[in-house]
């Protein structure tokens, strides 16, 4: 029996037997997270949270295009420039959503196709059984922006192997199904073919694990495994200029080298800094703690002008020539990465939870 909880332009929740399901349903704009369906995510996991007619959840998308691009960054450029205060509460807002799939008591599956990025990631990554098919390009894009990987990303980059993470977080290169499951974003795959049938299969069990055991991801051979040597002698270093330093001594014998290094040169400078510098601070730190300081951290980037011109050369204009401010890594003033990564902000001042008020 179907059992409709939500529906709107963007996102539909509804039950089948034991099973809540969430589909992400805002196609045209391959289903950014608008603070609208954060809301509702909140709103629908706190009321199957307590609900014992609810065994476990899914999150899908309604367009095999994308699973969720990201965070709706063009409404926040926007908001920006209507100089509308406060936007510090759509970053808390998404980012306690993050925690509350990370530390809900049911099980929750996500089935990706197609691209999972930015904010996509943060309502994936952090959920227990990942399921991904061969479509599914995963990156966490900030620093091609102007502002730094977020969504719990000092946590979970951490916790890949040979700095791959500093690597990811600061070219925001984009990987496939292969390297996804190297690093552990994905915990099971499954050809496109096959997803509807085993979503079907999900909704008439109460016990996903054991669905999904023949799923369950392997690691072979790809891109990341073979360059991860490399990745970690240029990455591990521990300020950011090494990392520079390190590229442009290999880069005359490695293609690796030069191909990360003219990446990172279209990236924005401080953006690139400070996701070195949040990633080193975040070490060791509990998922909740790197998301408190990320809050602090993406309030202060978007109030600089690189957001703003990121977002408008990425997503707006689309011509890809953002003019950032600095315009290269030797013009970065250092006091001000440490102002941004370490400093203390007046606007945070609680830890966060899942129950943040949504207004």
């Amino acid at each position: 029996m179907v059992i409709i909880v939500e529906q709107t332009e963007e996102l539909t929740a509804h039950t089948i037997n034991s099973t809540g399901i969430i589909t992400l349903t805002r196609a045209r704009a391959l289903n950014a997270l608008s603070l609208g369906m954060i809301r509702l995510f909140k709103k629908i996991l706190d009321f199957w949270q307590t609900d014992s007619q609810i065994a476990h959840v899914i999150i899908r998308s309604g367009d095999n295009r994308a699973f969720c691009a990201g965070g709706d960054i063009r409404a926040v450029y926007e908001a920006i420039r209507a100089k509308i205060p406060n936007l510090s509460q759509y970053f808390a807002e998404e980012y306690a959503v993050n925690l509350q799939i990370a530390t809900y008591p049911k099980p929750i599956t996500v089935l990706i196709d197609g691209y999972v990025m930015g904010g996509g990631v943060g309502i994936s990554i952090h959920a227990q059984n990942r399921v991904a098919t061969l479509n599914a390009v995963w990156a966490m894009p900030e620093t091609a922006i102007g502002f730094m990987p977020d969504i719990g990303a000092s946590y979970f980059l951490n916790q890949m192997p040979h700095y791959i993470g500093r690597y990811l977080g600061m070219t925001s290169h984009r990987i496939g199904l292969d390297d996804g499951v190297f690093v552990g974003a994905h915990t099971h795959t499954i050809p496109r073919e096959q997803l509807e049938q085993v979503f079907e299969v999900l909704c008439n069990s109460s016990s996903p694990a054991e669905i999904l055991v023949p799923h369950l991801a392997k690691i072979t051979p790809c891109d990341l495994q073979r360059h991860s040597a490399e990745i970690e002698a240029y990455f591990s270093a521990q300020n950011w200029r090494d990392v520079i330093r390190n590229l442009e001594n290999a880069a005359p014998s490695s293609l690796f080298a030069t191909r990360t290094l003219e990446t990172l040169k279209t990236r924005c400078p401080t953006s690139v800094a400070v996701a070195f510098e949040m990633l080193k601070i975040t070490q060791g730190m509990r998922l909740a703690e790197c998301l408190q300081h990320e809050t602090r951290i993406a309030q202060l980037m978007i109030d600089r002008s690189d957001f703003c011109e990121g977002v408008r050369a990425v997503v707006v204009d689309k011509d890809n020539s953002p003019n950032w401010q600095p315009c290269d890594f030797s013009h970065i003033n250092d006091e001000e990465i440490y102002r941004i990564v370490y400093a203390t902000h007046s606007f945070y001042t609680q830890p966060l939870s899942t129950n943040v008020n949504s207004g």
